[in-house]
């Protein structure tokens, strides 16, 4: 049992723990009502200042595009956008908090543990079985937690490689439209002409920088996947190893 000096101690820990899950799930909700927000608020504002007729997410437009049309698109596509906004974000809380309870617990543990004295009476082995109870409480969740967020963890992954494989995809496409525009007859052009030529070719030059840190291309993309791809090795290696060791 706790003394109300171990609760004393413990619930600032706890009241910690459960002010950084506030904070989380207030940011996560910020953040995701923005993006949401500003998916939804576009079509809408370029309508109403420019008076064109724009989707939320760009689609094969349909050859008679009239009000009904597109607003039956704003509506699906706005819902759809909603709904998968706020489930990335309510995933990404609730993972959050949950890891943030287990610290805590963890946390708790080990405060039991190192005031935990064996002396071999009942009281001490009472405590002692609390502490491995909460421990073995502990690692079932962890195992959900691990088991539960495999999936959607796998989903933004594959997500993410394909959006970036579609990025590489189109910037070695312009790229190669210098190479393209190098091998015509441009000599037999005027001096108007050439100079046209000549920033047609050196626009697709500049790096595109992703973030304002690290410069977007094909070698780039490669080194991603490496590391991504050793990395998963390791923590399947890590899993094989911790099976074993049960």
């Amino acid at each position: 049992m706790m003394s109300e000096v171990d609760e004393l101690v413990m619930e600032p820990i706890v009241r910690k723990g459960m002010e950084r899950c506030w904070i989380a799930f207030v940011l996560c909700l910020f953040f995701g009502s923005c993006i949401s927000i500003h998916w939804l608020s576009r079509p809408l504002l370029i309508l109403l200042f420019y008076g064109e007729r724009t989707r939320i997410i760009d689609t094969w437009p349909v050859f008679n595009d009239n009000w009904f049309q597109w607003s039956l698109t704003f509506v699906f596509q706005a819902s759809n956008v909603c709904f998968c906004g706020h489930t990335f974000y309510i995933f990404d809380n609730v993972y959050f908090c949950i890891s943030e309870s287990l610290l805590c617990q963890l946390k708790v543990l080990k405060y039991r543990l190192t005031h935990l004295k064996l002396d071999g009476s009942v009281g001490s082995n009472a405590a002692l079985e609390i502490c491995i109870k909460q421990h073995t409480q502990v690692l079932k969740v962890c195992d959900l937690l691990k088991f539960s967020s495999e999936g959607v963890i796998m989903f933004q992954c594959i997500n993410t490689v394909i959006m970036l494989c579609t990025g590489i995809f189109i910037l070695t496409l312009c790229s190669e439209l210098a190479t393209y525009a190098y091998m015509m007859d441009w000599t037999e052009g005027t001096s108007d002409q050439k100079k046209k030529l000549l920033n047609m070719m050196t626009m697709p030059m500049q790096p595109v920088i992703f973030g304002g840190i690290v410069e977007m291309n094909l070698n780039t993309f490669i080194n991603v996947l490496k590391t991504a791809f050793s990395y998963y090795n390791f923590l399947v290696a890590a899993n094989a190893g911790g099976d074993h060791g049960k």
